[in-house]
Protein backbone atom coordinates (compact mmCIF):
# COMPACT_ATOMS: atom_id res chain seq x y z
CA UNK A 1 0.00 0.00 0.00
CA UNK A 2 2.77 2.58 0.69
CA UNK A 3 4.68 1.76 -2.50
CA UNK A 4 1.44 2.72 -4.41
CA UNK A 5 1.32 5.38 -2.17
CA UNK A 6 4.68 7.06 -3.19
CA UNK A 7 3.70 5.56 -6.85
CA UNK A 8 1.34 7.72 -7.36
CA UNK A 9 2.60 10.70 -5.45
CA UNK A 10 5.72 10.58 -7.67
CA UNK A 11 3.93 10.54 -11.06
CA UNK A 12 1.48 13.02 -9.65
CA UNK A 13 4.60 15.30 -9.25
CA UNK A 14 6.08 14.24 -12.50
CA UNK A 15 3.28 15.43 -14.36
CA UNK A 16 3.08 18.45 -12.01
CA UNK A 17 6.97 19.16 -13.65
CA UNK A 18 5.50 18.71 -17.09
CA UNK A 19 2.96 21.26 -17.24
CA UNK A 20 6.23 23.75 -15.69
CA UNK A 21 8.09 22.97 -18.16
CA UNK A 22 5.46 22.72 -21.13
CA UNK A 23 4.36 26.46 -20.15
CA UNK A 24 7.94 27.49 -20.84
CA UNK A 25 6.94 27.73 -24.44
CA UNK A 26 5.43 31.05 -25.80
CA UNK A 27 4.34 31.49 -28.97
CA UNK A 28 5.77 34.75 -30.39
CA UNK A 29 5.76 36.87 -33.87
CA UNK A 30 8.00 39.67 -34.70
CA UNK A 31 8.49 41.96 -37.62
CA UNK A 32 11.50 44.45 -38.29
CA UNK A 33 10.32 46.96 -41.19
CA UNK A 34 13.13 48.77 -42.79
CA UNK A 35 11.18 51.51 -44.29
CA UNK A 36 9.61 54.81 -43.34
CA UNK A 37 11.37 57.27 -41.17
CA UNK A 38 14.07 56.24 -38.74
CA UNK A 39 12.14 57.65 -35.86
CA UNK A 40 9.54 54.46 -37.01
CA UNK A 41 12.37 51.88 -36.18
CA UNK A 42 12.52 52.44 -32.77
CA UNK A 43 15.88 54.52 -32.90
CA UNK A 44 15.13 58.46 -34.17
CA UNK A 45 19.25 59.34 -33.63
CA UNK A 46 20.09 58.08 -37.20
CA UNK A 47 20.99 53.83 -36.10
CA UNK A 48 24.30 54.88 -36.53
CA UNK A 49 26.24 53.02 -33.96
CA UNK A 50 29.74 52.61 -35.76
CA UNK A 51 31.18 55.77 -37.83
CA UNK A 52 32.42 55.38 -41.40
CA UNK A 53 35.57 56.68 -40.09
CA UNK A 54 36.09 54.55 -37.50
CA UNK A 55 39.10 52.23 -37.06
CA UNK A 56 36.74 49.32 -38.76
CA UNK A 57 35.12 51.48 -41.50
CA UNK A 58 31.19 50.07 -40.95
CA UNK A 59 27.83 51.59 -40.49
CA UNK A 60 25.83 49.04 -38.01
CA UNK A 61 22.11 49.62 -38.14
CA UNK A 62 19.96 48.78 -35.18
CA UNK A 63 15.97 47.82 -35.50
CA UNK A 64 13.28 47.65 -33.18
CA UNK A 65 11.02 44.75 -33.84
CA UNK A 66 7.08 44.87 -33.77
CA UNK A 67 5.51 43.84 -31.33
CA UNK A 68 8.55 43.95 -29.57
CA UNK A 69 11.16 41.67 -28.34
CA UNK A 70 14.92 42.20 -29.60
CA UNK A 71 16.66 44.92 -31.20
CA UNK A 72 18.18 43.42 -34.80
CA UNK A 73 21.54 44.30 -35.81
CA UNK A 74 22.48 44.85 -39.96
CA UNK A 75 25.78 44.82 -41.14
CA UNK A 76 27.05 45.26 -44.74
CA UNK A 77 29.92 43.29 -46.66
CA UNK A 78 30.98 42.62 -50.13
CA UNK A 79 33.17 39.99 -51.31
CA UNK A 80 35.58 41.05 -54.87
CA UNK A 81 35.55 38.70 -57.59
CA UNK A 82 38.51 36.16 -56.73
CA UNK A 83 38.70 37.72 -53.47
CA UNK A 84 39.54 35.52 -50.62
CA UNK A 85 37.37 36.99 -47.99
CA UNK A 86 34.89 39.41 -47.11
CA UNK A 87 35.17 43.36 -47.05
CA UNK A 88 33.79 45.67 -45.03
CA UNK A 89 30.86 48.10 -46.40
CA UNK A 90 28.43 50.38 -45.74
CA UNK A 91 24.40 49.37 -44.65
CA UNK A 92 22.42 51.77 -46.65
CA UNK A 93 19.00 52.36 -45.64
CA UNK A 94 16.16 54.82 -48.12
CA UNK A 95 12.87 54.90 -46.35
CA UNK A 96 10.75 53.37 -49.64
CA UNK A 97 12.59 50.08 -50.46
CA UNK A 98 14.53 49.68 -47.42
CA UNK A 99 18.15 47.62 -47.12
CA UNK A 100 20.83 48.13 -49.75
CA UNK A 101 24.51 48.49 -49.61
CA UNK A 102 26.68 50.77 -50.03
CA UNK A 103 30.39 49.65 -51.20
CA UNK A 104 32.14 53.12 -51.24
CA UNK A 105 32.55 53.95 -47.94
CA UNK A 106 33.43 57.76 -48.47
CA UNK A 107 29.23 58.08 -48.92
CA UNK A 108 29.28 57.76 -52.60
CA UNK A 109 28.37 54.76 -54.86
CA UNK A 110 26.78 53.96 -58.27
CA UNK A 111 24.33 51.56 -56.72
CA UNK A 112 23.02 51.13 -53.43
CA UNK A 113 21.09 47.77 -53.66
CA UNK A 114 22.48 44.50 -52.71
CA UNK A 115 24.30 43.45 -56.38
CA UNK A 116 27.09 41.72 -57.87
CA UNK A 117 27.94 44.41 -59.98
CA UNK A 118 31.13 46.25 -60.28
CA UNK A 119 33.09 42.95 -59.56
CA UNK A 120 31.89 42.56 -56.17
CA UNK A 121 29.11 40.60 -54.33
CA UNK A 122 27.12 42.40 -51.59
CA UNK A 123 25.70 40.83 -48.76
CA UNK A 124 24.21 42.04 -45.25
CA UNK A 125 24.30 40.43 -41.94
CA UNK A 126 21.44 40.19 -39.48
CA UNK A 127 21.84 39.61 -36.20
CA UNK A 128 19.14 38.73 -33.79
CA UNK A 129 20.70 38.85 -30.73
CA UNK A 130 20.08 35.67 -29.55
CA UNK A 131 19.40 32.04 -31.03
CA UNK A 132 15.39 32.04 -31.38
CA UNK A 133 13.85 28.98 -32.44
CA UNK A 134 11.80 30.74 -35.51
CA UNK A 135 9.42 27.89 -37.61
CA UNK A 136 9.24 30.34 -40.21
CA UNK A 137 11.05 33.35 -41.58
CA UNK A 138 9.62 35.37 -44.28
CA UNK A 139 11.87 37.92 -46.26
CA UNK A 140 10.09 41.37 -48.22
CA UNK A 141 12.43 41.99 -51.39
CA UNK A 142 12.20 45.36 -53.21
CA UNK A 143 13.69 46.93 -56.04
CA UNK A 144 13.40 44.19 -57.83
CA UNK A 145 13.16 43.01 -61.35
CA UNK A 146 12.73 39.69 -63.21
CA UNK A 147 16.36 38.58 -63.32
CA UNK A 148 17.37 39.04 -60.02
CA UNK A 149 18.55 36.39 -57.65
CA UNK A 150 19.57 35.98 -53.93
CA UNK A 151 21.44 33.62 -51.56
CA UNK A 152 20.47 32.58 -47.87
CA UNK A 153 22.30 31.41 -44.94
CA UNK A 154 21.35 31.08 -41.16
CA UNK A 155 23.45 29.77 -38.68
CA UNK A 156 25.25 30.27 -35.03
CA UNK A 157 28.92 30.17 -35.84
CA UNK A 158 29.58 34.31 -34.78
CA UNK A 159 29.22 35.56 -31.31
CA UNK A 160 27.26 38.85 -31.00
CA UNK A 161 28.30 41.34 -31.95
CA UNK A 162 31.11 39.52 -34.48
CA UNK A 163 30.78 40.33 -38.01
CA UNK A 164 31.99 38.52 -41.04
CA UNK A 165 35.55 39.15 -41.45
CA UNK A 166 38.15 36.19 -42.24
CA UNK A 167 35.34 34.65 -44.24
CA UNK A 168 33.87 34.27 -47.17
CA UNK A 169 30.90 32.00 -49.43
CA UNK A 170 32.37 28.64 -48.63
CA UNK A 171 34.11 28.99 -44.75
CA UNK A 172 30.39 30.72 -44.27
CA UNK A 173 29.49 27.00 -44.24
CA UNK A 174 32.59 24.99 -43.87
CA UNK A 175 33.82 26.93 -41.02
CA UNK A 176 31.48 28.94 -39.43
CA UNK A 177 28.70 26.26 -39.62
CA UNK A 178 26.09 28.41 -41.46
CA UNK A 179 23.42 26.85 -42.69
CA UNK A 180 22.99 27.65 -46.75
CA UNK A 181 18.59 27.98 -47.27
CA UNK A 182 18.34 28.84 -50.66
CA UNK A 183 21.66 29.38 -53.57
CA UNK A 184 19.88 30.56 -56.24
CA UNK A 185 16.29 32.15 -55.42
CA UNK A 186 14.09 34.15 -58.07
CA UNK A 187 13.41 37.12 -55.55
CA UNK A 188 10.57 37.98 -57.95
CA UNK A 189 8.67 34.89 -58.38
CA UNK A 190 9.31 34.80 -54.58
CA UNK A 191 8.45 38.09 -52.92
CA UNK A 192 7.66 37.62 -50.22
CA UNK A 193 9.71 34.19 -49.43
CA UNK A 194 9.04 32.09 -46.87
CA UNK A 195 11.13 29.26 -45.58
CA UNK A 196 11.24 27.19 -41.86
CA UNK A 197 13.56 25.96 -40.02
CA UNK A 198 13.74 23.18 -37.17
CA UNK A 199 16.71 24.74 -35.31
CA UNK A 200 17.08 27.97 -33.55
CA UNK A 201 19.62 30.54 -35.70
CA UNK A 202 20.53 33.72 -34.48
CA UNK A 203 22.48 35.16 -38.01
CA UNK A 204 20.71 35.41 -40.93
CA UNK A 205 22.76 36.38 -44.25
CA UNK A 206 20.88 37.50 -47.20
CA UNK A 207 23.28 38.23 -50.61
CA UNK A 208 23.22 38.80 -54.40
CA UNK A 209 23.96 35.62 -56.01
CA UNK A 210 27.62 34.70 -55.88
CA UNK A 211 29.54 34.30 -59.45
CA UNK A 212 27.07 36.41 -61.16
CA UNK A 213 26.86 40.09 -62.42
CA UNK A 214 22.81 40.69 -62.66
CA UNK A 215 20.81 40.83 -59.45
CA UNK A 216 20.08 43.39 -57.39
CA UNK A 217 17.10 44.33 -54.76
CA UNK A 218 16.64 45.73 -51.41
CA UNK A 219 15.07 44.34 -48.12
CA UNK A 220 11.71 45.82 -47.21
CA UNK A 221 11.41 43.89 -44.20
CA UNK A 222 11.82 40.62 -42.21
CA UNK A 223 9.28 38.53 -39.94
CA UNK A 224 9.47 35.73 -38.09
CA UNK A 225 7.46 33.08 -36.28
CA UNK A 226 7.97 30.44 -33.98
CA UNK A 227 8.75 29.99 -29.63
CA UNK A 228 10.34 31.64 -27.18
CA UNK A 229 11.29 30.08 -23.97
CA UNK A 230 9.95 31.71 -21.35
CA UNK A 231 11.42 30.77 -17.61
CA UNK A 232 8.61 29.89 -15.28
CA UNK A 233 9.03 30.87 -11.58
CA UNK A 234 11.97 28.99 -9.86
CA UNK A 235 10.41 28.43 -6.87
CA UNK A 236 7.21 26.50 -8.58
CA UNK A 237 10.15 24.19 -10.39
CA UNK A 238 12.54 23.76 -7.55
CA UNK A 239 9.12 23.04 -5.24
CA UNK A 240 7.97 20.32 -7.84
CA UNK A 241 11.64 18.55 -8.21
CA UNK A 242 12.52 18.54 -4.61
CA UNK A 243 9.33 17.07 -3.78
CA UNK A 244 9.81 14.20 -6.61
CA UNK A 245 13.30 13.75 -5.44
CA UNK A 246 11.83 13.09 -2.07
CA UNK A 247 9.18 11.00 -3.07
CA UNK A 248 11.71 8.97 -5.14
CA UNK A 249 13.72 8.52 -2.30
CA UNK A 250 10.63 6.93 -0.22
CA UNK A 251 9.77 4.99 -3.41
CA UNK A 252 13.43 3.12 -2.79
CA UNK A 253 13.08 2.67 0.47
CA UNK A 254 10.11 0.99 0.14
CA UNK A 255 11.46 -1.43 -2.44
CA UNK A 256 14.93 -2.24 -0.04
CA UNK A 257 12.55 -2.82 2.86
CA UNK A 258 10.64 -5.50 0.44
CA UNK A 259 13.46 -7.23 -0.31
CA UNK A 260 15.42 -7.19 3.35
Amino acid sequence: MNSNKHLLTAAGFSVLLGFSLAANATPVSYTWDFTGTEAATGNPTGLITTGPNAATPNVTYDFQSAPGGNPLAVQAFRLQDNGATFQWSRVHRNANTGLGVRRNLSGNSTSNTIDNLDAATDLLLFDFGVANLFDSWTIDFTANTGNDNASIWVGNGLTSGDDLDGLNFNTLVSSAGFELINANLNVLLNDPYTFSTTLPYQYLVISAQPDQNNDNFRIGSISASGTARVPEPGTLLLFATGLLGLTLRGCSTVSLRAWA
